[in-house]
């Protein structure tokens, strides 16, 4: 139905594509759009068709993870107006000239994960009301090493394009709750690729791990943000509870995290070098996007690194 083609590479790399499914996606095409102003609401018959093209293009996010950002956009919307065809169309046209592909590196798994967290928010004050628009974004990424010596690969394991659930009231509340539910959201994967390595996990390792820690002495997790408010929150040597005082729980769980190993390490990079940035924001460059998609991601500025003392290393050993 999704058309995912994996296609072996001459060197052991695995490419997946749905070029052939994007290629039967159609722009809409209709009488009742042509001229008609861009503030006015679609026709029943184009908004028919709006649906259908949306949901279509919602399978392509399988492999084609640098127009998730407008494609979550688009869903928000419950009545179209003609302007929303119009910007439908334009995605599905770009998309149609220049279809990407997922590349998995052959590569040897180092153990090592980064977790790439961020949010957008953005304040919207009109006559009747004053609202904040949150979006967040998470990519999971796998480090390894290239046969043979040729440096460093990585996996883009997981994808996440979605809006806030809860109340967002500023960008440093964004960006916490992207960060806790980020990692709340990769959790699964980190727990599938131990048993990938060690075989299905009883009850008890699953508690213990979550209680006791010592999930970094098989994965060492990276989480990584570029709130600079939110790194120093997590990284104080006194807990400080935040100015928006309902916050405080999530602050709690991360920093606990952090304590029991499940994170290894915090880590703050620039703005610029987040890869997660274009899951909220639609009118940024697709670059670092299309670079983890392909196995590539390196910080080209400085970033700050925070490991904290911990027990629970030798807890696990000893128990």
């Amino acid at each position: 139905n999704c058309g995912v083609r994996y296609t072996m590479l001459d060197n052991h790399d695995i490419a997946l594509d749905q070029d052939e499914y994007i290629s039967t996606l159609r722009p809409i095409v209709s009488s009742e759009l042509t001229g008609a102003p861009a503030d006015k609401d679609a026709t029943k018959n184009v908004t028919d068709l709006f649906v259908s093209l949306r949901g279509a293009l919602a399978y392509t996010t399988l492999t084609q993870a640098w127009i998730q950002v407008y494609i979550v956009s688009l869903q928000r919307i419950q009545q179209p107006k003609n302007i929303d065809i119009r910007r439908l169309n334009a995605v599905t046209r770009k998309l149609r000239q220049e279809p990407k592909k997922l590349i998995f590196s052959a590569m040897t798994c180092t153990g090592t994960l980064d977790l790439h967290t961020d949010s957008g928010y953005r304040r919207v004050e009109d006559a009747e009301d004053h609202k904040g628009y949150g979006m967040r974004g998470l990519c999971l990424l796998r480090f390894g090493d290239r046969p043979n010596n040729k440096g460093k690969a990585v996996h883009l394991l997981d994808s996440v394009c979605k809006s806030h659930r809860l109340t967002v009231r500023s960008s440093y509340g964004a960006e916490m709750l992207a960060a806790a539910h980020g990692y709340d959201d990769a959790y699964p994967t980190l727990l599938t690729l131990i048993e990938l390595k060690q075989g299905v996990l009883k009850p008890e390792t699953l508690k213990k791990y979550r209680e006791v820690g010592g999930l970094n002495l098989v994965l060492k997790v990276t989480l990584t943000i570029d709130a600079e408010g939110v790194y120093k929150s997590l990284t104080s040597r006194d807990l400080k509870t935040p100015a928006e005082k309902t916050l405080l729980g999530h602050v709690c769980w991360l920093r606990e995290m952090l304590t029991l190993g499940l994170i290894h390490t915090l880590q703050w990079c620039d703005t610029r070098d987040m890869t997660a940035d274009g899951h909220t924001k639609g009118s940024i460059d697709r670059e670092l996007l299309l670079e983890v998609m392909i196995g590539k991601q390196s910080f080209k500025r400085d970033t700050q690194r925070h490991t904290p003392h911990r027990k629970a290393e030798v807890q696990w050993r000893t128990q």
